[in-house]
């Protein structure tokens, strides 16, 4: 069995609604630093490595990391090390729920409480 995701468990209990969850994470993934720039700031890739990554992405389905991939920028393991780093950096819907001014910080530590508790 799979955990439900925190943002379903607020729209389920009526606590939020399903479009201030989808505005959140919208907010979330606008906010989350992309591959490639990360890669850079970490220093994995070089700026000219990225841009050409970024070239040959276009009109490619294939993501950023793979693409790096195919062209010997970046390494399997390397990727999976970015999107671990990508996730950890991530903001949590949570607090972005906090700064929309949907929850109360009180609020949210009581149902972050509740939620890991089912």
């Amino acid at each position: 069995m799979t955990k439900q995701l925190f943002g379903s468990w607020l729209v389920e209990r009526s606590i939020v609604s399903a479009e201030t969850v989808l505005d959140a994470l919208n907010r979330q993934r606008e906010a989350t630093m992309p591959i490639g720039r990360l890669a850079l700031s970490v220093g994995m890739l070089t700026v000219a490595q990225v841009f050409t990554t970024l070239n040959e992405q276009v009109g490619s389905k294939r993501f950023f990391g793979e693409t790096a991939i195919s062209l010997g920028f970046l390494t399997p393991a390397q990727l999976a090390e970015l999107l671990i780093e990508q996730r950890r950096r991530r903001v949590p819907i949570g607090v972005i729920l906090v700064e929309m001014g949907a929850l109360e910080p009180a609020e949210l530590r009581d149902h972050l409480e509740r939620f890991n508790a089912t």
